[in-house]
Parts: C-alpha cells; sequence; structure tokens
C-alpha cells in the first residue's frame, strides 16, 4: 500500500523508520478524533485543545511513552483562556446564478461573526501565508484559505483579515 523509496548511499541510518508501523499512529490520533465527532460535535470536530478528544490524546500520548520505558511521564493540565467555540454555521457561494454549500469546518482560533446573514465577496489566497498576502487588500472579504489544521502557520495582517469561518447564510 505503501511506496518504498530507496535510501541515498549514506543514509542507511534512517532503515530503521518503519512507515507502516508509524502509519497506525495516525489511524489511532484519526480514531480520537472521530469519536469526539460522533460523540455529538458532528460539525466542529477533532482533537482540540481542551476538548474531551484532546484529553484522550494527551492520555494517548502518555501511554506510548511509558510503553517505550519512560519512566517519569505524567500530564500536566494547563489553564486555557475562555474560547469561543462554533456550534452550528453554513457558508454557502453565489456565482453566475448558481449556489454551493461549502463542506468547511472554521480554523481552531477563529473569530465570530455577527449572528445572521453576512454577504461578502470571497477571495481565496491558498495557504494564507505572508506571502499568499502581499500586494492583496482583503479589507471586507471573506478570506478563504485551504489549511490542513494545525500545519500552516496562522497569516495575520493586522485587522484587515476577516474570516469567513463561521458564516451564515440564512438570509
Amino acid at each position: 500500500m505503501f511506496i518504498e523509496f530507496p535510501r541515498p548511499k549514506g543514509e542507511e541510518k534512517y532503515a530503521s523508520i518503519d512507515g507502516k508501523k508509524m502509519h497506525k499512529y495516525v489511524v489511532e490520533q484519526v480514531a480520537i478524533s472521530k469519536r469526539y465527532r460522533d460523540a455529538g460535535h458532528p460539525k466542529y470536530w477533532g482533537r482540540i485543545i481542551g476538548s474531551s478528544a484532546d484529553a484522550e490524546d494527551a492520555e494517548w500520548l502518555a501511554g506510548k511513552m511509558k510503553a517505550l520505558g519512560v519512566s517519569d511521564v505524567h500530564i500536566q493540565p494547563l489553564d486555557l483562556v475562555p474560547q469561543w467555540t462554533p456550534t452550528n454555521w453554513e457558508v454557502t457561494m453565489t456565482s453566475g446564478g448558481k449556489m454551493i454549500t461549502l463542506d468547511s469546518q472554521p480554523a481552531y482560533d477563529a473569530n465570530a461573526l455577527p449572528l445572521g446573514c453576512v454577504d461578502l465577496d470571497a477571495v481565496y489566497v491558498g495557504l494564507g501565508t505572508e506571502a499568499d498576502f502581499i500586494g492583496r487588500d482583503v479589507k471586507g472579504n471573506a478570506v478563504f484559505t485551504y489549511s490542513m489544521q494545525g500545519l500552516r502557520k496562522k497569516a495575520r495582517s493586522g485587522a484587515r483579515m476577516p474570516t469567513a469561518r463561521g458564516l451564515s447564510s440564512k438570509c
């Protein structure tokens, strides 16, 4: 199922890295996220900090470390600032008389928008990095990014970057 790439000469020290074994960990992490989703969080789910999935994830990691023989393993809770968590939203886009509903999830640190309908022009900015915003004024627009949660550096351009996270289109 996985492609095996030959190691270049001099890189033999990496021969013990087992991608198939690592994939099992990915599957276990995804299962934690899906359990959280299936426990009543069908739209905004994952291993979100401060959630029960976050606590389960910490227990999972502590268990893996103990299994490796690490003796002084403990989970240290953190006091979190109050968080806004979306509960329901819908994002639709209309162009040329055609409307589509986007299957989207707000970014972890998204800010809430006003309740009700928000009608904004859409601007797509790739991964949302600083380079994606160079020379672009997105003020007053809904900014869409392609994101794998947690893998992209959050791009900010002061208060000039309203986002489409949490939009409601029921006008």
